[in-house]
């Protein structure tokens, strides 16, 4: 990573010494403690933490037809966080070709559920079940499920099932840090045709992070 203000200082430097020449290549234009001094490593530092608490209960709560109903439901709640902290000279813009943000996100879910497994008869047995989720930042969801199984013999089992689900989107997803980088695309079957230099190579400003 070349860092700006070292750029712009070597480049209106008086002395050839420490002067960086941007004529010419190879080995000898630049003394190695020029470049050296453009040139930086960026520091990122980043963490998430996930806590939560849950209770289940699961049992026989009566009988029906061919057996026991069976009941199981259950509750739960998470507290997530993210936060995102690139380096300083990164986010103030003093990176060449590349910049980045800070971000920070929280979130708070509570989840509950049931299911029942139903004995409809002696080789039919029935299932149904449901849960909602809700959260401080996208809201909630109830997703139902429902299942029919038949097993006419002891080895053969045939299931047919509906259900929805839902799965929100990651903190990291929404709210990590938003880079801007300059990377060089190479459009090689084109160039091949065209021979334009702009499809051999150009230079895109690539965007990427978190989009809430």
């Amino acid at each position: 990573n070349l860092y700006r203000p070292a750029v712009v200082a070597a480049l209106a430097q008086t002395d050839p010494a420490r002067a960086f020449n941007v004529f010419g290549a190879g080995d000898g234009i630049n003394a190695p403690a020029v470049i050296d001094d453009l040139t930086i490593t960026l520091d990122r530092r980043g963490h998430s933490r996930l806590r939560g608490i849950d209770a289940q209960a699961f049992g026989p709560v009566g009988h029906w037809r061919a057996g026991d109903v069976l009941l199981a439901t259950g509750a739960e709640y998470r507290w997530e966080d993210l936060s995102d902290r690139p380096d300083p000279r990164a986010e103030r813009g003093e990176v060449i070709d590349f910049k980045s943000t800070a971000s920070h996100g929280a979130r708070e879910t509570g989840s509950a559920f049931v299911e029942a497994r139903l004995p409809l008869a002696q080789r039919w047995e029935g299932q149904v079940a449901f849960r909602a989720d809700h959260a401080n930042d996208f809201g909630g969801s109830t997703v139902p499920f429902a299942s029919l199984r038949w097993i006419p013999h002891p080895t053969i089992a045939v299931r047919a099932a509906v259900g929805r689900s839902f799965r929100a989107p990651s903190l990291a997803q929404l709210y990590s840090a938003e880079t801007r980088q300059a990377r060089d695309l190479r459009d090689t079957r084109r160039f091949g045709v065209t021979g334009a230099a702009d499809d051999n190579r150009s230079a895109l400003l690539v965007r990427s992070g978190g989009n809430d």
